[in-house]
């Protein structure tokens, strides 16, 4: 490697892991981002499973119970991309908020908050 990476970034963390060392707080979470980057982007890269009820579910007209897990995930990211919060989320996808945050959580994403200002009536 060249360089010495400062703490705090994917490169330190891959650095700490090669030398045998045990991983600062700052570098685990970068790396936790970086994951979290990662599974986000192939998630979006592999297409859903069931295209058809993939588009109804993304679309409101059917609930994403009828999806695989895989699809489900993909959809609760889609949505969270969009800004939604995790209450939004669950009402379009006809979900429970705790399903969703499960979700949400497992995809490694922050939960979505908006502002007073911004709730719909």
């Amino acid at each position: 490697m060249t360089g010495n990476p400062a703490c705090g970034t994917e490169q330190a963390y891959q650095r700490h892991r090669y030398r045998n060392q045990v991983t600062c707080r700052r570098c685990c979470d970068a790396h936790a981002v970086h994951v979290a980057n990662w599974r986000a982007e192939a998630a979006i890269d592999a297409g859903p499973i069931e295209p058809g009820r993939y588009r109804r579910a993304l679309a409101g007209d059917e609930p994403a119970e009828a999806l695989l897990h895989p699809d489900r995930a993909r959809l609760v990211l889609i949505l969270h991309t969009r800004g939604l919060p995790d209450a939004h989320i669950a009402s379009h996808t006809r979900m429970t908020t705790y399903t969703t945050a499960r979700i949400r959580s497992s995809l490694g994403l922050a939960a979505n908050r908006r502002a007073t200002e911004e709730r719909p009536a």
